[in-house]
């Protein structure tokens, strides 16, 4: 039987995180957030930086008749 259940997909995924954290060591852990932060921040200004462009590009020389 498929059940389609948001609140155990998200328990499974917090119990499975829980082993994850359990076996490993405390200094990986951290690297790990602090690593996943740190690219996930990239990402972010990468793209408002990507988009700025575009929004200068567009106004700039598309915009010109």
């Amino acid at each position: 039987m498929y059940y389609n259940d948001v609140y155990q997909r998200a328990s499974t995924l917090f119990g499975v995180g829980l082993v994850l954290l359990v076996q490993f060591e405390k200094n990986e852990v951290l690297k790990t957030i602090l690593l996943a932060g740190l690219g996930g921040a990239s990402s972010y200004a990468f793209s408002q930086v990507v988009m700025l462009i575009i929004f200068f590009i567009k106004n700039r020389w598309l915009s010109k008749k």
